[in-house]
């Protein structure tokens, strides 16, 4: 998405095609990903002379993200799962297609590549039939650590690939370190489970707590996940490890994007989101490194005095 953003100022119009019927359902939950696809882009400013043509077509007014129909915004239209038959002629010069690793021309369970044989992209083949205009493709294919070359080394690599390491970022080599999105770590504040997290926040931390063990200046990893993103002039952020919530709790208002979601595991909370709500979640990020356990009937209440240490 924040891909289809950034085309939306370059290109005449966007295509979005997504394999959930709501983005960010699996991280952010259903509630908040509904939420999200309110997130409209702004007016475009009107073209000078100067530009091609097919920027001038007039854009409608944006409009919220709905996912019982295919979306339509200023410059951007986003088409959800089994709703692509509803479709009617589109204009669009650029596709977005996120979806997970696949072989072959097969795109998650729903949607597939075509290209005429020429080595121009001239249109992107929905397995509905629908035929989405496209003069250039970003497909999101996901990623697998790029760990090969150490299998015939001492080594370890667990099932998928990923690099195990300590809390000191060492590997089972004694002297031998690694970090970033290549291993699985310790996470501390959730019962030292094994986790990948690929962000650069953690890596800059597991960075230097590996460099810290290499000259010998014991160091553990205890980071909290702190993430951010952008969209259309809307700033989301998270804080934690929230695979696996069973329970969002939702203090604010989701209509007017400005809300808090906490995610919760059992009577824990695991992780914190947030759109226009700072700076809770990283008073919440501290909280969590502090080792202190977040309770759900804490957030229930809506009384945020916990974040201050008066809470019970």
């Amino acid at each position: 998405m924040e891909v289809a953003a950034y085309l939306t100022e370059k290109a005449h119009s966007v295509s979005v095609v997504e394999l959930e019927e709501t983005p960010f359902r699996r991280f952010l939950g259903e509630r908040v990903g509904r939420a999200l696809m309110k997130v409209s882009p702004p007016w475009r400013p009107a073209p000078s002379p100067s530009e091609p043509q097919a920027a001038s077509h007039p854009r409608p007014p944006a409009s919220p993200l709905r996912p019982d129909r295919c979306l339509r915004t200023t410059g951007l239209s986003s088409t959800c799962r089994r709703r692509c038959r509803s479709c009617g002629p589109r204009r669009e010069r650029w596709a977005l297609l996120p979806a997970p690793l696949s072989p072959g021309l097969e795109l998650g369970s729903w949607a597939c590549l075509l290209t005429r044989p020429s080595p121009q992209l001239k249109e992107v083949v929905l397995k509905s039939s629908k035929v989405v205009r496209a003069d250039v493709c970003v497909v999101g294919i996901g990623a697998v650590p790029a760990t090969g070359f150490l299998r015939q080394s001492s080594i370890n690599l667990d099932s998928r690939g990923f690099i195990p390491v300590n809390k000191m970022m060492q590997t089972n080599v004694p002297g031998v370190f690694a970090a970033g999105d290549a291993v699985t770590f310790p996470l501390a504040w959730r019962n030292n489970r094994k986790v990948n997290i690929p962000h650069w926040q953690m890596a800059h931390a597991q960075g230097r707590v590996a460099a810290q063990n290499m000259l010998a200046q014991e160091a553990e990893i205890s980071t909290v996940p702190y993430l951010w993103t952008a969209m259309f002039g809307k700033s989301l952020r998270y804080a934690g490890y929230g695979e696996g919530f069973d329970d969002v709790i939702i203090q604010g208002d989701l209509e007017d994007l400005k809300f808090v979601a906490f995610y919760t595991k059992g009577d824990e909370v695991i992780a914190v989101a947030s759109m226009n709500y700072d700076p809770i979640v990283s008073k919440v990020a501290e909280v969590l490194a502090s080792g202190r356990a977040i309770r759900k009937r804490e957030v229930e209440t809506g009384d945020m005095s916990w974040l201050t240490g008066k809470g019970s």
